[in-house]
């Protein structure tokens, strides 16, 4: 792996998070146009909501409602307590104090800012992380999970799930998403080294990687709970990331592939001399024909453009049936 991908994606062997970049042409997607809008676009370079706006205002010129539109107040994310030190997460944006410092905070009845430089606002201690496996997110009370989990558990339960399955619960339970955010927490770490490495191949090879694709098929992954990418039947994903996991687990298959290495095997990967698709020398039964054959193919498929795999396979196949009409003769 390239460190300098993995710094730029904010990776971390302990973490298991990755976070795209807003301004990568490659990586992720820009956030929203809209001055003071936090989202990431996805459609005209504008997030939903802003979209959905343009289009209610008349689709007026973009360049002059990304300049006067009026950005939505929603947010994603969460952000440790604003007290000084206290570890426990906020309660939102508008109130960006834990559950106990708002308490506190309205029971007093002060301004935010009157009540952060108080002497008696003391941080307090952390109740640890959401038991969610593929949740990075700190609990904000005596319940196991995060706010967004505890709400998510209690509506499973609502629907039917049983308790006695509360532990699978945990492993496979999606993270609560933000923004730019893709958790690989609760992944064999063969596939969490394969994304990784598949990201950083399709990057090399100019391929737009976004996060909500990645971050559905990572949440996918982490149900069917596989133990790599190999063993995933395309049926078992939804239609809109079978491409995408096709694109994983083909550069996951190049992986260490050499035209020396190739030389010796009897169906060659064209993507390692620069072609698409496979050259089989099968055909050929013969060991020294097919040994020749692969010798004129090694020096002829460099030299080839465009189709070069389905005209190298149709003189192999010729020389397998030139062989065959003398022997029957």
């Amino acid at each position: 792996m390239d460190q300098e991908l993995l710094d730029l994606l904010g990776w971390s062997d302990e973490v298991r998070m990755l976070f795209f970049p807003y301004d990568h042409h490659l990586l992720g997607m820009p956030m929203c146009r809209v001055k003071g809008c936090s989202q990431a676009s996805v459609a005209r370079q504008l997030c939903e909501g802003c979209r959905l706006r343009w289009r209610q205002a008349g689709k007026p010129d973009m360049d002059e409602f990304v300049e006067t539109a009026r950005p939505g107040t929603r947010r994603t994310g969460v952000a440790d307590c604003s007290v000084e030190g206290c570890p426990r997460p906020f309660r939102s944006w508008t109130n960006p104090v834990c559950s106990t410092h708002f308490a506190q905070l309205t029971r007093l009845q002060v301004t935010l800012e009157e009540f952060l430089v108080r002497d008696d606002v003391v941080p307090l201690p952390a109740f640890g992380h959401c038991e969610v496996v593929a949740c990075h997110r700190k609990r904000d009370g005596s319940s196991p999970y995060c706010h967004g989990h505890r709400v998510r558990w209690s509506w499973a339960v609502k629907r039917g799930q049983s308790r006695d399955d509360e532990a699978r619960w945990r492993r496979t339970a999606a993270p609560v998403s933000a923004n730019n955010e893709v958790s690989l927490r609760g992944l064999a770490a063969r596939v969490v080294a394969e994304i990784l490495y598949g990201i950083q191949a399709r990057t090399r090879e100019g391929l737009h990687t976004t996060q909500p694709v990645l971050r559905t098929l990572t949440n996918r992954l982490r149900e069917l709970e596989l133990p790599s990418l190999a063993a995933v039947d395309l049926d078992q994903v939804s239609r809109g990331e079978r491409g995408f996991c096709s694109s994983l687990v083909t550069h996951v298959g190049r992986f260490g592939l050499t035209p020396e290495g190739e030389r010796a095997k009897d169906v060659w990967n064209g993507a390692v001399f620069g072609h698409a698709g496979y050259l089989r020398f099968t055909a050929i039964h013969q060991p020294w024909l097919r040994s020749a054959a692969k010798e004129w193919a090694f020096f002829s498929l460099p030299q080839r453009r465009g189709k070069a795999i389905a005209t190298c396979q149709d003189i192999l196949s010729a020389f397998a049936l030139t062989r065959a009409l003398n022997q029957a003769r």
